[in-house]
């Protein structure tokens, strides 16, 4: 119910939009009509709409829309149920919708309609609510609350009396960033979570690692409230919520000093539905190892809707046995796409900035040896090198993706380019023409623009990287690159003047 709009946050103010309805109180299976508008008149684009009980398990979604105007709207079918939310199908601007819903067969108490509205793409106002009462008196069933009070993890029993999975590899406990513990104890499991996040702190258990097809637990800690999410992670790698009801037990999330704190016990079986296909279901069994991957970030304003994390999700190096006392390190890229940095960086930070050193600053500099000058041999081996560095690093992130990713498109596609531009600075180079000869000019001019495409096309690539791994680059990672850039080239420099000086 919270546009994922490209980060914008919901109006604060009050909603000129407003819920009206054709009745106040209602009896188990009547149809109540629903009129949608705002009191000036003004247009919105969008819309989502759904019924929820007033008071207990406030997941669940309650009656089924029997009319609307199929133009704008669609239903939506939420957690095996049928058309129990209608939402927009185009971005069309109406002043007024009508609906039909019919409430539940059973009397579930007093109901609550909660909306949201979009002006537009960067306005809109959630939780727009009407109350519809029952007719009848109710008693609630016994729903778990989640406690704001999190018990402190005694990290010295890390290892002995319970497992933990640690973040950064170097920290020891209180040090940590992020991390878990588990305690398994017959059919259950405990689990104990910690982030320095904004609001919200996310375990998932993963066949692999990879985001996809993973059971997800999230908890939220923000100025509405706490909360307990269960979800399930999409291979298009978008992370749906699920409802399971009553599956936890001994809930507890708080946010203290920067940091989200969170604990509950869920059984060592669960079976989660299909977000799109409920009669498909996934089972997720702890007696079995996963990996495990945390996930942290901020909620919306306002919401406790889980907003994108900002830096990459650390996932374990090995598989997790719950039932185990071990330590469990993670980490926050996988090993090959840390070849793929480090043949990247070598590529171009050492031996680019080599090959252009030389030809600029030492090619009347130094002896010939067979007829070859010196500068020319280490600038022709530091150029295959870049060519070399390159092709490897793009191959082995292709073995690991498979693909260009929908994260990367244009960071894949510079990649190839840059590829394409090397390839062609090396062929010509084999076909070099004699200083003599006439074309040489037009070499040396071809020669020069293809290897400045090939380092902009570099440089631009590594600015639209994925933007999970340039939020992790300090402004002292920055800093201290551009130290080194500089301090390469005062020393080769103050090389060159010395040659001619002395």
């Amino acid at each position: 119910m919270f546009p994922k709009h490209k980060g914008a946050q919901a109006i604060q103010s009050e909603s000129p939009f407003h819920i009206n309805l054709s009745k106040s109180s209602y009896t188990p299976g009547e149809e109540i009509n629903i009129t949608l508008s705002a009191d000036d008149r003004r247009a919105f684009i969008g819309l989502q709409i759904k019924a929820h009980k007033a008071v207990g398990d406030k997941e669940i979604i309650l009656g089924t829309f029997t009319s609307f105007p199929s133009d704008k709207l669609k239903p939506v079918d939420c957690f095996g149920e049928s058309q129990n939310l209608i939402t927009h199908k185009n971005n069309l601007p109406v002043t007024e919708v009508q609906l039909s819903w019919q409430a539940p067969p059973v009397n579930e108490g007093d109901i609550i309609f909660t909306a949201t509205f979009v002006e537009d793409f960067r306005t809109f106002w959630i939780h727009v609510e009407a109350r519809l009462n029952s007719t009848t008196p109710y008693v609630p069933l016994y729903t778990p609350k989640v406690s704001p009070i999190t018990p402190e993890i005694d990290f010295d029993q890390c290892g002995a009396t319970f497992g933990c999975v640690l973040y950064p590899t170097y920290c020891t406990g209180d040090d940590c960033t992020e991390g878990l513990t588990f305690r398994y104890r017959h059919d259950h499991i405990t689990f104990q979570l910690f982030a320095k996040a904004d609001n919200y702190v996310v375990v998932g258990f993963s066949h692999d690692k990879k985001m996809g097809e993973d059971q997800t637990i999230g908890c939220t800690a923000s100025n509405i409230g706490v909360s307990i999410q269960h979800g399930w992670n999409h291979p298009d790698l978008y992370n749906a919520r699920i409802y399971l009801g009553n599956s936890l037990s001994n809930m507890t999330t708080m946010e203290k000093d920067g940091m989200v704190y969170c604990s509950f016990t869920r059984p060592m079986v669960m079976s989660l539905p299909h977000p799109e296909h409920p009669n498909v279901t996934f089972k997720y069994d702890l007696n079995q190892d996963y990996y495990v991957m945390l996930a942290k970030g901020h909620t919306y304003r306002g919401s406790d809707v889980l907003g994108y994390h900002t830096q990459l999700p650390v996932t374990t190096w090995s598989k997790v046995n719950f039932k185990s006392h071990e330590i469990y390190r993670a980490g926050s890229l996988p090993l090959l796409t840390k070849i793929h940095a480090v043949l990247m960086i070598s590529a171009w930070i050492f031996f680019a900035g080599l090959a252009t050193t030389m030809a600029r600053y030492y090619r009347h500099i130094g002896n010939t040896s067979k007829g070859t000058a010196t500068w020319f041999k280490v600038h022709r081996f530091a150029a295959i090198m870049v060519f070399l560095c390159a092709a490897a690093a793009i191959v082995i992130i292709f073995l690991k993706v498979k693909d260009i990713t929908t994260k990367a498109v244009t960071h894949g596609w510079f990649g190839i380019a840059v590829l394409s531009a090397l390839l062609i600075q090396v062929l010509s180079a084999i076909f070099r023409p004699e200083p003599h000869e006439m074309s040489r000019p037009v070499f040396n001019f071809g020669h020069w623009f293809f290897g400045k495409t090939a380092q902009v096309l570099a440089a631009d690539k590594e600015l639209r990287r994925d933007a999970q791994v340039k939020q992790q680059a300090s402004c002292g990672d920055i800093l201290a690159l551009i130290f080194y850039l500089l301090l390469i080239f005062l020393i080769l420099s103050a090389g060159v003047l010395a040659v001619f000086l002395f």
